[in-house]
């Protein structure tokens, strides 16, 4: 079962991808958010800014591919070499090393009138200098289709990856993940009225035999979310718009009957657009609930609380940018008998150019988790509660089209009420990329 369960979640990226082409539906941007890396967030808000179509690679911005009347081109190579001052996010006897990744993409774009079909896939493989054992090999691969009919415009997107993220798990654990994110919605701007409303399919997988608790191994806690979403605007400013946002959705735990399932409903309440010359906004407040089903092994208490999602964006000046990111939200807990952990986010991204070339930047992000139930650690008992931040700066040149580098410092730690999931950590990353 675990076989099929992997090859289905390749499946149905793949089946994805061509489902958009035999339709004929194109596909827009594909957008890959350019703020800065955030420990152990699955999800990066931020404010919503009109970016250019077609295939977008942060790292090469202006690239112009090869392109003929319906068809570009793209490929694109990234070296960089990492140092990273605690391999293994240790709370003592810390291991240091050099890190080399390689990471070539190719893509594609076609158009076929107000339609447009675009893919990517990027392997990047990570090889450690001396600890050998670390080395891994991630993939990504990203479909994204839209079309626009008369008055409304459909958009289906598909994301599927395969990676290792130590820093990405609850307790500092090398798991290799599965992770696929299928959306597929229809929007409609009117005068004052506007609405989007789709389907969102999300499949989790944990590519490892280790024990998650009891006698289930990570592998059986894999699960698939899946939720409707529809959203009403109504236009308050020439280019901002009240947003009013329900969402309903449903998490099955495919492996084991023995994991709680759950089902949540969400209403929020927001701004979108752009609220001055310099301001845009896209920020949403509300309110979750969620119920789990009855469990033996893991408990189930519901999450009743505020959700918060978005944040806005400040161009001070032409050259300046300042992005404030803001989430607050539960997440499925793999750490012990907890069912969820509850997220407080706040992030602050600053960017300044210099010339069309040169640019720099300073970013800064402060997380909060806390779990609503208690477990024993080293003989204390308590609920957890983890504070976690990463602090940085970055450079970068853009020295031609299709040929850049950057140089990033980042320093990052988690402070828990339970010291064996403490660790501080040094990473500084050189890197190149070039491509067309």
């Amino acid at each position: 079962m675990r076989a099929m369960n992997k090859k289905t979640i390749s499946l149905i990226a793949l089946v994805s991808a061509v489902i958009f082409a035999a339709s004929g539906v194109s596909f827009a941007d594909l957008v890959e958010p350019d703020l800065p890396e955030k420990h152990e967030v699955k999800r990066k808000p931020k404010a919503e800014v009109p970016l250019p179509t077609g295939l977008r690679n942060p790292d090469l911005p202006n690239r112009e591919g090869l392109e003929t009347e319906w068809l570009k081109l793209h490929a694109a190579a990234r070296v960089a070499e990492q140092f990273d001052s605690n391999v293994f996010l240790a709370d003592s006897d810390t291991e240091a090393d050099f890190i080399t990744i390689l990471a070539p993409s190719v893509g594609a774009e076609m158009k076929a009138g107000d339609s447009r079909f675009s893919a990517d896939y990027e392997i990047a493989q990570y090889l450690f200098g001396t600890w050998h054992s670390q080395n891994h090999l991630d993939h990504r691969v990203r479909a994204l289709a839209e079309t626009q009919l008369t008055d409304y415009k459909i958009t289906v997107n598909d994301e599927f990856r395969i990676f290792t993220d130590r820093a990405a798990n609850e307790n500092s654990q090398r798991l290799k993940e599965d992770v696929n994110n299928l959306k597929a919605g229809v929007s409609a701007q009117f005068d004052q009225l506007g609405f989007d409303a789709g389907y969102i399919n999300k499949i989790q997988y944990y590519d490892s035999d280790d024990l998650y608790i009891a006698s289930i191994p990570y592998w059986q806690k894999a699960y698939m979310d899946q939720s409707a979403y529809g959203t009403l605007s109504y236009r308050i400013r020439p280019k901002t718009y009240l947003i009013f946002e329900n969402d309903i959705g449903y998490i099955n735990y495919y492996e084991t009957s023995e994991l709680p399932d759950s089902y949540y409903v969400d209403s929020l309440v927001g701004v979108r657009g752009e609220w001055t010359n310099k301001i845009v906004m896209n920020l949403r407040v509300g309110f979750r609930y969620q119920h789990y089903d009855n469990s033996d092994i893991v408990a189930h208490k519901p999450y009743v609380g505020a959700i918060v999602r978005g944040g806005l964006e400040y161009n001070p000046t032409q050259d300046d940018k300042i992005i404030l990111s803001l989430e607050r939200t539960d997440y499925e807990s793999t750490y012990s008998n907890n069912n969820y952990y509850t997220l407080n986010l706040a992030g602050l991204d600053y960017r300044h150019k210099f010339n069309d070339k040169v640019s720099a930047g300073a970013f800064g992000v402060y997380q909060l988790h806390n779990y609503p139930s208690e477990t024993t650690e080293n003989g204390a008992t308590k609920k957890r509660v983890d504070n976690l931040a990463n602090i940085g700066a970055n450079a970068r040149y853009d020295m031609r089209k299709w040929v850049s580098v950057e140089a990033r410092y980042e320093y990052r730690f988690k402070a828990s009420n339970f010291d064996i999931f403490d660790f501080k950590d040094n990473l500084v990353t050189v890197r190149g990329t070039v491509g067309f």
